[in-house]
């Protein structure tokens, strides 16, 4: 590494500054990995460590700009792969405006470390001391990332750029937050003799006090100018996000009478709180539209002279939140309660109350209390209906068109809640801004779908209805369907009587009914079978954003009478180097022959080792089987059962290595079992020749060319030895190669199996040993 302390210090020695240097190196490598977790850190090689933090410590030795970022991208020849890191002064919202940005990407993320560290540069932007204790050193974020790049083509230098931009709206934003929020309380105090704004007030302490995540502010101003008034941005207002005003439509002053009828109604008149959605996305903190909060201004004489308008994001306190608590909500819900002439306690009164509760917050402070409360009417009017409702409002000067769609519950599921969101979607050709769930009203499920799009026609609205309807059916009715597809007419409607009772609600509101059906199938078959467990292997789909940016598979377990428990799977997918993201697990009860039966699925969302869906490895499809044999019995549960997936090996052959693997270690030739399991778990294709080897030199129905390739195949083994760099597992692979080669007799192939491998070897002959 470079002399980095020798700037700042130009009268000490080399010793010196190489002592500096190495301190600096110590304190950075501790402070880099120290904030793992121990797994993940026991992961890290030593020789991986001090790379790490010596890559990054010079990286981070220089700054001199406020922002510094580099991505590395290997070529998919060498791998694929690579790391983003940044180094800029530290301040809330990095890490997971970094996450939302590669999410947004689709870039799949790994290791990630960002510590903390004080340090102090020179004009240069050189790094002069570092975690000294000393008063011009100031706290600095450094965050190292690693990207998995296993889908598409992407470019370094967009990333960095993108990336960049993503962390320069995260230091405005935060840089101007304590800012935002004085001029907040600034607008409760100029406006304080105003009694009409108390609601308006007491809107934006609550916002202050934790409710909003402020990411902008920015004053226009309404002025005389030849007659005309016109509207125009203060252009030493602006903070946070809206600082630079230069691409703002009010810029230059624009002519009132030019803006939209519908938009200058919004600005002039109605209340004087303004909220909705930006048509523009966050990148801090997380991604979505940001909320718009607007306060019209008006002078003396009772004309607008101005608007304050804030940007940001609710917090999860604000969504968490019963809107009756909340300014001006409360009021908008005193409003809908004297309308409806409802007395405080009645039935009538707890039903609308509980009912506006739980409206998206979006919603209740867009909506005007007429459309709140012809949208209450639909919910609570039909309560008991088993029917589905539908009702849409467009608003005029966001551009959207809110849908409420209210349904039978039981007709409710994740799966019928995709295809009503797709199809309201395409009916309107509008792109959907947000999506709320509420499931509190009796017996009724109720979604409000927003999107950007145009007014729907009367054609459109009927379409509309007539889909979400047919889309609505219940999940039995779905199931039945199912199940008359796979098995007939009659086989389908007894496993539909038989099974209809059988599955909870939570099973029904995040199972398909297709697979479902996959899963009685699968019970129906060990039952008659007579056997207790069986396994499937399918990838994790349905188009989750989240699933997408770190692709997985799902694995399936079907146990009849008792479920497995967690303490013994997660070790066992452990062994094959299945890495658990989440697990479900429901529990089945159905009636057989007389006798009640429990069935259990758990459902494992899992990974590779490397981060990706186990289909791309070369055993994806030999790990169920390998599981079932694990479970009944008939094989070991151990760590090289990760030649499953890594070697694409069946887990006989597994067992086939692992009985060399004993008998090398029973006749001395490795040090310990697990050095020579780590020659063949770390070189799966060693372990992979190995068997094919034994299969040519063994196997008497093996092919006459068996000579010539077994001789090939050997060449290729030896010659692969070069890339081990360690001489002792070099060795131990030679080893396990020789023993193959002393393999006179075994039953392996040998039909049907038996429970157990037999092999048969020739020793070396003693010395003088002429037999």
């Amino acid at each position: 590494m470079t002399a980095l302390a020798s700037e700042a210090q130009p009268h000490t020695t080399a010793s010196d500054t190489a002592r500096e240097n190495a301190r600096w190196l110590e304190i950075f490598a501790a402070r880099l990995l120290g904030g793992l977790p121990s797994d993940v850190a026991a992961r890290i090689s030593a020789e991986r460590r001090a790379r790490l933090g010596a890559e990054a410590l010079e990286f981070f030795s220089l700054r001199a700009e406020p922002i510094k970022v580099r991505v590395v991208i290997t070529p998919q020849s060498e791998g694929g792969g690579g790391f983003a890191e940044t180094v800029m002064e530290d301040c809330p919202f990095i890490i997971d405006s970094m996450l939302e940005y590669f999410h947004h990407l689709d870039i799949g993320t790994g290791l990630l470390v960002h510590p903390v560290l004080l340090a102090a540069r020179d004009g240069a932007g050189r790094l002069v001391s570092l975690e000294g204790l000393r008063s011009i050193e100031h706290p600095e974020s450094f965050v190292h990332l690693e990207l998995r790049l296993d889908r598409g083509t992407h470019d370094a230098e967009s990333i960095a750029a993108g990336l960049r931009n993503v962390l320069g709206q995260v230091r405005a934003a935060t840089g101007d937050f304590e800012a935002m929020t004085a001029r907040a309380l600034e607008i409760c105090e100029e406006t304080a003799a105003q009694r009409e704004l108390v609601e308006v007030r007491d809107l934006l302490r609550w916002l202050v006090g934790g409710g909003f995540v402020f990411l902008g502010y920015r004053r226009y101003r309404v002025a005389e100018a030849g007659g005309h008034r016109t509207l125009e941005v203060d252009p030493d207002s602006g903070l946070g996000l809206l600082r630079d005003f230069s691409r703002s439509r009010y810029a230059r002053p624009v002519d009132l009478k030019a803006l939209e009828p519908d938009h200058q109604k919004m600005l002039f008149e109605g209340p004087a709180l303004i909220m909705g959605k930006t048509h523009t996305m966050s990148q801090v903190h997380r991604r979505g539209l940001m909320d718009d909060v607007t306060i019209r201004r008006s002078g003396a004489d009772g004309r607008v002279i101005g608007f304050d308008r804030f940007v940001g994001l609710f917090t999860s306190k604000a969504y968490s939140e019963e809107a009756q608590h909340i300014p001006v909500l409360s009021a908008k819900l005193r409003e809908v309660i004297d309308a409806e002439h409802a007395a405080p306690g009645s039935h009538n009164y707890k039903e609308l109350v509980t009912a506006f509760n739980s409206f998206p917050k979006e919603e209740l402070f867009r909506a005007p209390v007429s459309e709140l409360r012809e949208q209450l009417h639909l919910i609570l009017d039909h309560k008991d209906e088993a029917t589905v409702r539908i009702s849409a409002h467009y608003d005029p000067v966001r551009r959207n068109v809110v849908t409420l769609v209210v349904l039978p519950r039981e007709t409710f599921s994740a799966e019928v809640r995709k295809q009503i969101q797709a199809a309201l979607g395409r009916i309107l050709n509008g792109e959907l801004v947000y999506y709320y769930l509420a499931m509190g009203e009796a017996y009724r499920a109720r979604m409000h779908f927003c999107y950007d799009a145009a007014p729907p026609s009367a054609a459109q609205l009927r379409a509309m209805e007539t889909e979400v309807s047919q889309l609505a059916r219940t999940w039995e009715d779905r199931l039945l369907e199912e199940l008359t597809e796979r098995f007939g007419e009659r086989r389908g409607q007894a496993l539909a009587q038989r099974w209809f009772g059988a599955f909870s609600p939570h099973y029904k509101a995040s199972t398909a009914a297709a697979r479902a059906a996959g899963d009685i199938e699968r019970i129906e078959s060990l039952l008659e079978g007579g056997q207790g467990f069986s396994v499937e292997l399918a990838r994790q789909g349905g188009g989750d954003k989240a699933a997408a940016a770190a692709p997985s598979s799902e694995l399936r377990m079907f146990e009849v009478g008792q479920s497995l428990r967690l303490s013994d799977v997660m070790p066992m997918l452990s062994n094959f180097g299945i890495v658990v993201i989440s697990e479900e697990a429901a529990e089945l009860r159905i009636d057989s022959a007389g006798a009640a039966v429990r069935a259990f699925v758990q459902s494992f969302r899992v990974q590779d080792a490397r981060g990706v869906a186990l289909e791309r490895s070369g055993g994806a499809a030999l790990v169920a089987e390998a599981l079932a044999a694990v479970r009944s019995g008939r094989t070991e549960d151990g760590p090289l059962n990760a030649l499953v997936l890594d070697a694409g090996l069946r887990w006989r052959e597994v067992a086939l290595l692992r009985a060399y693997v004993a008998a090398a270690f029973q006749m001395r030739l490795g040090p310990a079992l697990p050095a020579l399991r780590r020659v063949l778990l770390a070189n799966p294709k060693l372990a992979r020749m190995l068997v094919e080897m034994f299969r040519l030199r063994m196997d008497p129905a093996g092919p006459a060319s068996a000579a010539a390739r077994y001789a090939e195949l050997r060449a290729a083994y030896l010659e692969s030895l070069g890339a081990i760099d360690n001489i002792a597992d070099d060795r131990l692979a030679r080893a396990l190669l020789g023993m193959i080669e002393a393999t006179v007799r075994t039953d392996y192939f040998r039909e049907p199996s038996a429970p157990y491998i037999t092999l048969k070897f020739e020793s070396a002959p003693e010395p003088g040993d002429q037999s």
